[in-house]
């Protein structure tokens, strides 16, 4: 006699334990297995009414709070990861997920899901920002993302929603955006709704790509380097720029950070179109693209770096070097459009939290 029935989905229930201990000599073997899990679930589910089967492995701390989820096929492959961490804010509670789907058709499907509730008159709203991703074999990609605030008890949603394609070179392609309660201009000049939920690694991606247009960079090969060095934030030298993630946590720090840096580029580059010759006998090269303004600029890019010394504990070699202040000035301009909007998005979402749209 079967105890558990096919749901209309072709699932059920095959067996299921729980608070399974967790030794540190199982974590030595298992990097699956998160540092502060101390116990463990394993769900066994049939699925398409007997055809397939699903094991979902779930760690859990000295707590019982659920931190990770691992999904595996009836073949013993992994088919999803989930991560969770729960992080309490006053009286409410914020929650960030992340998940990897692995699929037949598809590279990987990436899903990040950001969670605040938040107790208003005995009731929970939740505000929601979720980024879809799924990359498919030859490079291209689909991305979902959405903003939204609700209440179970209440059915007016408000929602941002974006859909957008990009091609198998990483670039986007197509851009669409749904809204019920924001200015549609205003987001479509947004220049980082499409890009702020992605992980560190892509934003700075992203950033660098159009930095290097702001400052009409395309053309010249500069390289991205992601560095892990302590008390450095990033720094441009030769042809190539270096970012730390982990020393610029917050995203608005990686938007100041690769600005900064990229417009050091643009003085190497501009101080490479005058010339050196041209500076020091005060011509203009000849068959020169370069406006007055540009010159003039090339010029005190040329002086300043006489007396610039990056490594220098001298303010006025390093801190207050017209180089060093030129650059600041457009990681500032970047990081004040990039806070504005962010700003607008906390305006749209009153009963959210900062952190939803600035990690």
């Amino acid at each position: 006699m079967i105890k558990n029935i096919y749901t209309p989905a072709g699932c059920r229930l095959l067996s299921k334990q729980t608070g399974i201990k967790i030794s540190g000599l199982k974590k030595l073997f298992n990097h699956n297995i998160p540092e502060h899990a101390t116990s463990m679930d394993i769900t066994e589910i049939e699925t398409d009414f007997g055809a397939g089967k699903k094991i979902i492995s779930s760690y859990r701390t000295k707590n019982n709070t659920l931190i990770k989820r691992i999904t595996k096929d009836k073949n013993n492959n992994i088919t999803e990861i989930s991560e969770y961490s729960d992080i309490p804010f006053n009286q409410h509670k914020y929650r960030e997920i992340k998940r990897q789907r692995f699929q037949q058709e598809q590279k990987t499907q990436n899903i990040t899901e950001k969670l605040f509730v938040k107790k208003q008159n005995d009731r929970n709203i939740i505000t929601r920002v979720k980024l879809d991703i799924k990359k498919f074999s030859d490079g291209s990609s689909i991305e979902k993302q959405c903003y939204e605030e609700f209440s179970k008890r209440n059915k007016n949603r408000k929602y941002i929603e974006t859909i957008a394609a990009k091609n198998s070179n990483e670039k986007f392609i197509e851009k669409t955006i749904l809204t019920n309660t924001a200015n549609i201009e205003k987001l479509k000049n947004d220049p980082f709704l499409f890009i702020r939920n992605y992980n560190s690694i892509d934003f700075v991606k992203e950033i660098f790509e159009s930095a290097k247009k702001s400052h009409n960079l395309e053309n010249q090969k500069i390289k991205l380097k992601f560095i892990n060095i302590p008390a450095t934030k990033g720094f441009a030298f030769s042809n190539c720029i270096s970012i730390n993630t982990k020393l610029n946590a917050k995203k608005e720090n990686l938007v100041n950070t690769i600005n900064h840096e990229i417009r050091h580029q643009y003085q190497k580059f501009l101080k490479k179109q005058l010339g050196f010759f041209n500076f020091l006998f005060g011509k203009i090269p000849k068959n020169s693209n370069l406006s007055k303004r540009e010159i003039d600029l090339a010029r005190k890019f040329y002086i300043a770096d006489i007396f610039y010394n990056p490594n220098s504990l001298n303010r006025a070699q390093y801190y207050d070097n017209f180089l060093e202040i030129d650059a600041r000035k457009y990681g500032e301009k970047a990081l004040k459009e990039y806070t504005k909007s962010s700003e607008y998005l906390k305006s749209l979402f009153p009963n959210s939290i900062e952190k939803l749209f600035n990690t």
